[in-house]
């Protein structure tokens, strides 16, 4: 039987063969991911949240922490919730992710944050499961992982979210993509010529989330295929996943561990994007789910925000987003639940406080909640207490925000309707005194319409936009009637 014997020499060679082999593959593999070259990304925004986090912690805290999806991020305004709310409002959230990633997005933020509340989206609950073969929910959930910071926490993360067999893809971009070789290798050119990519701070000076990528709403010709083409979401779609049930009560139970109030919150999609009945069918499920939770709950789809096609993406597409517009409007309604329904937290914006006021005093959405001050750097122009023959004016403003996409300069003009008895509103007509960008003198009229996404009870709020001037004067100012057939 010696010469069935293997000498212990070949075992030896093959030993370090397959070592040095192993070697090889890993090592060009490592290199190939440090190098970016399989890297598929299209927006640094994930990164950037957390960054943004991890640079407020010495600053302000975060007191209402939203998590979600692209939902969230593209459905609430947290700069504008901040303003109405008093607190500093922050949305983080992944594209495609469901409520086990979210629950680790939230360990994760609590090392960086002591929010008084968490909000969750409820299109985090939907029938996806992490440890389904569904590749569009593997990459979401490697998306959030590597946006993630702590390296210690991602490990824990990454045994819990991903199975055994799908370990490899989650550490590994060359292995999630090594099919852009075929499929697309002007890519893998482009990042073979390019330097690794290095995700750089969001160029806002205050970034809190927010992605909006959506300026108009729906169509005439997107709403005529609702009647040729029906609805987009079936009953396959409005399920709740048993994993995405549990995992919503373990962010439960963590909140309550470090005494952190919670509250839901569904965000619209268009009623007619809905089969008959299915939104409310979809609501009736959501409230089944969360009344053992004893968290209150607030269903934007059974309000009539949901029968304005104005506020909602164009798409036949399930997931369906709401346009800019529509997340101001939905923002405004969830602050005013907030306010509602938790009356006892601690507001800095309306306690004062300095340092808050600093960090948002020249951001969209807070002149719509607070006055102006002279020494804001960003108001160009201020007259308050302004009294005309018709009209008592509490501030006109002319402001430009910290947008670096929006060129623009906003003009508020304020009224407080107890101070004017009989006034009905209409458009406010201002007259100006200004000198454009060729140091030319002229009078400009401005129209300023009623704020009706931001409507407050106390605070008629009327706004436009106009190009940069330097404004030397006002020359007048009426409120023009608006006749409910249109014209005035």
């Amino acid at each position: 039987m010696d010469h069935l014997l293997i000498p212990k020499r070949s075992i030896l060679l093959f030993f370090v063969e397959f070592f040095f082999g192993f070697i090889l593959i890993a090592g060009t593999i490592l290199g190939l991911d440090r190098r970016g070259i399989f890297d598929t990304r299209n927006s640094d925004h994930n990164e950037q949240r957390w960054i943004s986090l991890e640079s407020m912690k010495d600053s302000v805290d975060v007191d209402l922490l939203i998590l979600g999806n692209s939902q969230a991020y593209t459905g609430i305004l947290p700069k504008q919730l901040s303003a109405s709310t008093g607190m500093t409002s922050f949305v983080l959230a992944n594209n495609g992710i469901i409520m086990r990633d979210a629950y680790w997005n939230l360990m994760e933020a609590l090392s960086l944050c002591s929010p008084q509340l968490i909000l969750i989206e409820t299109s985090l609950m939907n029938s996806k499961e992490t440890h389904a073969e569904l590749p569009a929910v593997l990459v979401s959930s490697i998306r959030a992982l590597r946006a993630r910071p702590n390296f210690g926490r991602n490990w824990e993360s990454t045994l819990d979210v991903f199975k055994f067999d799908n370990l490899m893809y989650a550490l590994s971009p060359t292995l999630l993509n090594h099919h852009l070789v075929m499929d697309n290798p002007e890519m893998i050119k482009k990042n073979i010529l390019m330097e690794k990519h290095v995700v750089a701070p969001s160029p806002q000076r205050l970034y809190l989330g927010q992605h909006a990528k959506f300026p108009s709403g729906i169509s005439s010709q997107g709403l005529a295929l609702y009647d040729s083409l029906g609805a987009a979401i079936g009953p396959e779609h409005i399920t709740i996943s048993t994993e995405n049930e549990l995992y919503a009560k373990r962010i439960m139970e963590l909140a309550k561990s470090k005494g952190i109030q919670v509250a839901f919150a569904a965000l619209p999609r268009y009623k007619q994007h809905f089969e008959t009945d299915l939104d409310l069918a979809r609501s009736q499920l959501l409230e089944e789910l969360l009344e053992p939770l004893e968290v209150p709950f607030f269903d934007l789809q059974q309000m009539a925000i949901s029968e304005n096609p104005e506020w909602f993406e164009e798409t036949r597409h399930p997931n369906q987003h709401m346009s800019l517009r529509g997340s101001m409007f939905a923002t405004n309604i969830l602050s005013k639940a907030i306010n509602q329904e938790f009356p006892n937290l601690k507001r800095p914006g309306k306690d004062g406080n300095s340092k808050w006021h600093s960090l948002f005093e020249s951001e969209e959405g807070y002149l719509s909640f607070f006055s102006a001050k002279e020494s804001n750097p960003s108001v160009r122009f201020l007259l308050k207490n302004m009294k005309t023959s018709a009209v008592f004016v509490d501030e006109l403003v002319v402001f430009k925000d910290n947008n670096l996409f929006r060129k623009k300069l906003d003009v508020f003009v304020k009224i407080d309707p107890s101070k004017n008895k009989g006034l009905e509103i209409g458009l406010v007509q201002l007259a100006i005194d200004v000198i454009d960008s060729a140091g030319n003198s002229s009078i400009k009229v401005l129209e300023l319409g009623y704020d009706k996404l931001l409507k407050q009870e106390d605070l008629w709020v009327f706004r436009t936009v106009t190009d940069e001037i330097t404004i030397q004067g006002v020359k007048g100012l009426r409120m023009k009637k608006v006749w409910k057939s249109g014209r005035k």
